[in-house]
């Protein structure tokens, strides 16, 4: 089982941003480069050039990007920008109407019955076509225009409740990030979870598959808290004082730069 473990494989899980196994935090990291640029050019447009530009990338990269992902070079980055537009517009020119009980209620269900509406048709399809029927997690992910709605409806049903404080929430809410980079952590999903998946089905068979998901669900998610709660009270203050000290000089000799080149 653990045949092809690696020194390439072993780097990935100690350092899983460093070597883009958790692509999402690469995706933040060169989105805020460009943020204010971003923000720039959309203070600059009016409302119809604003809505023009966000209603043909949504249509480019989420209609027709999400059935034929090939064709206009979609990737995670460039649906963040996307995703970002969209907000902005909402934002800037539809708040009122978008941040409303009413409304968000119809775009969570819209997305919810789009999802399950979509997914029966792919499911019904993919018996008569081998193509789609062997392709069924193409489809769920966040490409996916109806779960793009299901969000903005849930954020903007969020929005509209009384706002809350709750430490208990804060503090778990805290190390949602840290449990999920665990849990999905290379070594984790590649060697070890298969591993327990042989050992239960050798042992104990798949009689009761549904119950052994669900605890190996509950072993997995507090063996994660755990190191997450571990590496809190532990080691992240230093780790954070040394990011900021990196980011900090590369600021410094970035800052420079620009200046000295405008001096030239």
């Amino acid at each position: 089982m653990w045949v092809g473990v690696t020194h390439t494989s072993v780097a990935n899980s100690l350092f899983p941003i460093t070597f883009n196994a958790n692509w999402y935090i690469t995706c933040y990291i060169m989105f805020y480069a460009i943020y204010p640029f971003l923000n720039s050019i959309i203070r600059d447009m009016n409302q119809f050039e604003l809505a023009k530009v966000t209603i043909v990338l949504f249509v480019i990269y989420y209609v027709v990007g999400f059935v034929l992902r090939d064709i206009f070079y979609v990737n995670h980055f460039i649906r963040f920008i996307v995703m970002f537009m969209v907000i902005s517009y909402i934002k800037k020119f539809k708040q009122d109407e978008i941040i409303n009980r009413s409304v968000a209620l119809k775009l969570m269900m819209f997305g919810v019955a789009g999802l399950i509406g979509f997914h029966l048709f792919i499911e019904f399809v993919g018996l008569k076509v081998a193509y789609i029927g062997t392709s069924i997690t193409r489809w769920t992910n966040m490409s996916n225009p109806f779960c793009f709605v299901l969000a903005l409806g849930t954020v903007s049903f969020c929005l509209c409740m009384n706002s809350f404080c709750n430490n208990l929430i804060n503090v778990w809410a805290n190390r949602c990030l840290l449990i999920y980079i665990i849990h999905e952590n290379y070594m984790v999903r590649v060697y070890i979870r298969p591993l327990v998946h042989s050992y239960i089905y050798n042992r104990f068979g798949y009689n009761y598959i549904v119950l052994w998901v669900i605890l190996m669900g509950i072993l997995l998610f507090t063996s994660a808290a755990f190191l997450g709660c571990l590496y809190d009270i532990s080691i992240r203050k230093y780790i954070h004082k040394f990011g900021s000290a990196v980011f900090g000089i590369v600021s410094n000799v970035i800052d420079n730069f620009i200046m000295k080149s405008q001096k030239c």
